[in-house]
């Protein structure tokens, strides 16, 4: 596999200005985390189109998505190297969702060829002003104490974040 961050070519570029970007009028608040958040919904559906594939068409898969994270990285790491400072500006938070997006989809491709089966899936619904985390995976759900123990502070976590938010 390609690895990505191997002599990426970003040297500062003597008078290079950011560029400039269209934000929409419907521009989400936070673009990078609905990005992940659609991202991850759309891994849910890669992780059992991967499983059909043979293990030579996830070696390709695994190759082209190294290639689309390392395009997206080098015009990140870029654009720190003119000093833009591409973390704090909002005109980049869809580079840096589509960053975090591209290396999910490539940590996909190289799970479906290890046979990992990729981090813990939860959901976390509000019932009666409550938050509750379950596992979407049956054999996780069934870990006993300690993985309900974890829900749980995960769960309480999500609804102190919840009230910073407010």
């Amino acid at each position: 596999m390609v690895n990505v961050h191997d002599n990426l070519p970003c040297e500062p570029e003597p008078g290079a200005t950011p560029p400039k970007i269209v934000l929409y009028a419907d521009h989400a608040r936070d673009v990078q985390i609905d990005f992940v958040n659609t991202g991850d919904e759309f891994l849910q559906h890669d992780k059992i189109a991967l499983a059909k594939l043979s293990e030579a068409e996830r070696r390709e898969q695994e190759n082209a998505r190294a290639l689309l994270w390392r395009h997206v990285l080098t015009y990140w790491e870029q654009g720190k190297a003119n000093g833009w400072n591409p973390a704090s500006r909002p005109e980049w938070e869809s580079v840096a969702g589509m960053l975090d997006f591209v290396q999910a989809l490539t940590a996909a491709a190289q799970d479906s060829l290890s046979g990992e089966s990729g981090p813990l899936s939860l959901t976390v619904e509000e019932e009666d002003g409550v938050w509750v985390a379950r596992s979407t995976e049956p054999e996780l759900a069934s870990q006993g104490s300690t993985r309900s123990a974890a829900l749980r502070a995960f769960a309480e976590a999500l609804e102190l974040l919840e009230e910073e938010a407010v």
